[in-house]
């Protein structure tokens, strides 16, 4: 909110990078947290080198992904999760090239790569990251069945997977995160 941009106004108006301990004690204060980013080589592949631009420079924005990466390796209850692009087209050129390949440096200090064998994989390594204990089994059966009988008791309004008993296992096994919910499911790359 209001208090955690306050942190980094001045940053934001200068087109720089906080650095890593103030991103640090905000991701703290926001934690358990999960940071999305998507898109990020299409959006620093338009700053010209040697331009400054109100969102900063080619530069500044790649020095605040390092310490925003560098941040997060000391908050253990915050998680990145990024898309890098892998095929030359989505990269977009020159620039685009540079932008990955500046990412790629910092991303793989601190990235492990993920290619889980399924979805239930990818909720288990987040609900890890961010949850030290999703509930008794008890009270995790209960809210997963409030939410199951929601979808049966409104069937002409859900998917038809929502019906089945196999679903209500994957609210379980996702737990406190929904299996539907598109920030869970599995990225290329997390840090």
């Amino acid at each position: 909110g209001n208090e955690g941009y306050q942190m980094v106004a001045d940053s934001d108006a200068d087109g720089t990078s906080p650095g890593k301990e103030v991103l640090t004690e905000l991701i703290s204060k926001a934690a358990p947290c999960v940071i999305l980013v998507d898109e990020l080589v299409a959006f620093i592949r338009q700053l010209e080198l040697g331009k400054q631009y109100k969102a900063g420079t080619f530069d500044s924005n790649v020095s605040f992904i390092q310490a925003l990466t560098e941040a997060l390796k000391a908050v253990p209850n915050a998680i990145l999760l990024a898309s890098l692009p892998e095929s030359e087209l989505e990269v977009g050129g020159t620039q685009g090239q540079r932008a990955l390949n500046s990412l790629e440096k910092y991303f793989a200090r601190v990235e492990s790569v993920w290619k889980p064998v399924g979805t239930e994989e990818a909720f288990e390594i987040v609900r890890r990251r961010l949850f030290e204990n999703p509930g008794e089994r008890a009270e995790v059966e209960g809210i997963s069945r409030q939410f199951s009988d929601f979808y049966r008791q409104n069937a002409e309004k859900f998917p038809v997977e929502t019906q089945s008993n196999e679903y209500f296992e994957r609210l379980c096994r996702s737990y406190p995160i929904h299996p539907d919910c598109p920030a869970a499911a599995p990225p290329a790359r997390y840090a």
